[in-house]
């Protein structure tokens, strides 16, 4: 393999890995209040997400940008119910994915319903788009689909047809079933699976999307995190890692859209503006309004730099003060002011007195000043010295830095066998392996990263930690 073509693999891993947002569509007799449903947890780098009111087409429109970058919309509905949203998927055909944000914005702005996408989508066939990825995509008319748009192709899932889409509900991750692979297949399973339980118990509504789904921090695709957690993660109590969660490190906002079934109806697009675990619900319309939320943004990015303090473990999420006995916990004003502000809002932005603008100035000032508080009142002790955890007199690796083996002796007399796990910093177990004498020898693997590396000794009664560094 020629050095070009390794680093070209090395960017795609590195991108897919980087932004693995999960999406979905569920049609409208499934949903509480019968309107068909869009939504997606987005992983992105960006810090600086704006919400906006996009008038430069045929249909004004609300979406979210990135970074004031107003030509690329990363989710959103217009005046007609029209709306859209994706996640990247570069399993599919072609080299070019740069203009999926591009995409967005213009279809947004120009169309009504899934026909006119359809036909845009055959006149740029020949020519070919700067996309790959998949679409979520409702309109006006309750039709819905969701579509796996490559540079010169494109394929179409109807959410309504019965025979292609028994179930009602369509998920994707990042990869097609299309394109051949399973980026992100824990993600799928994960949100199909709690898309069932809802269904099954008829429980489809924003407020369970933003909870169930949105807020997931799964183990694997049938189990989840209690919380708070009671357990400890490389013995930090009250941790857990969210590496492989639909709620990930790397989650910057999420958006749930709520379409319409007649013309009467108004779109609804409830973002949640920062990380989702500690950030509330604010519903938009397509209708003017003058927002600035990077104040919020900058709040809730110190509200996660706080309950995720630990330096070398850059996925462990401190759990303990997301729900508390005297309902002061994170989660317990949130979900509280989260539901106030849903039931609400259905009933004020019908009003005809109802100003949409005036309605986002006076929620983002109490938004501010309710996450401000919660930024006060937690009490994060951090650690001030990491490597107080891995100061070990009980085992010692060498060589540290290591290039092919790490040797680990052990100063402490198991009554048994033991353990000997190896983590990367995020939490991803890379090694294991049962002994019974107190010298070990591990080969490390060829392909295994430059990097602090985690080494856990244990049997059922004592736990040991150190660390070593791998080298090239």
């Amino acid at each position: 393999m020629n050095n070009k073509n390794y680093i070209f693999i090395l960017i795609v891993l590195y991108i897919s890995q980087l932004f693995p947002c999960t999406i979905g569509i569920i049609r409208a007799d499934l949903t509480n209040n019968q309107r068909p449903l869009i939504w997606k947890s987005r992983d992105s780098s960006a810090m600086n997400i704006s919400p906006i009111y996009n008038l430069s087409g045929v249909n004004p429109y609300v979406g979210i940008i990135s970074n004031s970058v107003y030509d690329r919309v990363w989710m959103g509905v217009n005046v007609r119910g029209f709306a859209m949203l994706n996640s990247l998927s570069l399993d599919l055909q072609g080299t070019n994915s740069s203009g999926n944000g591009q995409f967005i914005a213009h279809c947004l702005a120009n169309y009504s319903t899934i026909t006119e996408l359809e036909n845009y989508l055959n006149e740029t066939n020949d020519l070919g788009r700067a996309t790959k990825g998949n679409f979520a995509v409702i309109d006006g008319l309750g039709n819905g689909a969701m579509y796996e748009i490559a540079n010169n192709d494109w394929v179409k899932y109807d959410v309504n047809d019965d025979n292609e889409c028994p179930e009602g509900f369509i998920i994707r991750t990042n990869f097609s079933f299309t394109g051949g692979s399973l980026n992100g297949i824990d993600r799928y399973n994960r949100a199909y699976n709690q898309i069932e339980t809802l269904l099954s118990e008829n429980l489809i509504n924003v407020e369970n999307i933003k909870n169930e789904l949105i807020r997931d921090f799964s183990i694997n695709s049938n189990e989840a995190y209690d919380i708070p957690f009671l357990g400890d993660t490389f013995g930090y109590q009250g941790y857990i890692n969210i590496d492989n969660s639909i709620c990930n490190e790397t989650t910057t906002n999420a958006t749930i859209i709520e379409g319409i079934l007649n013309s009467e109806d108004i779109p609804i697009m409830w973002n949640i503006n920062g990380f989702p675990v500690v950030t509330p619900i604010v519903p938009y319309i397509p209708r003017y309004f003058n927002d600035n939320m990077q104040s919020i943004i900058d709040l809730t990015q110190q509200i996660k730099y706080l309950l995720m303090d630990i330096e070398y473990f850059q996925t462990l999420l401190n759990t303990n003060y997301f729900i508390q006995d005297d309902n002061q916990g994170i989660w317990d004003i949130l979900d509280n002011y989260d539901y106030n502000t849903i039931q609400n809002f259905y009933q004020e932005y019908e009003d005809t007195s109802f100003s949409f603008n005036n309605y986002i100035i006076s929620k983002n000032l109490d938004i501010y000043y309710k996450l401000n508080s919660i930024k006060n009142s937690l009490i994060v002790t951090p650690v001030d010295d990491v490597n107080v955890l891995f100061k070990n007199s009980n085992i010692t690796v060498y060589p540290n830095p290591a290039k092919d083996n790490i040797n680990i002796k052990i100063d402490y007399c198991f009554e048994n066998i033991f353990n000997i796990e190896i983590f990367n910093i995020k939490g991803q177990k890379k090694y294991t392996g049962v002994y019974d004498k107190l010298t070990a020898t591990i080969p490390l693997m060829n392909n295994l990263n430059s990097g602090v590396y985690v080494v856990k000794v244990y049997d059922e009664r004592k736990t040991f930690y150190t660390k070593f560094l791998k080298i090239k």
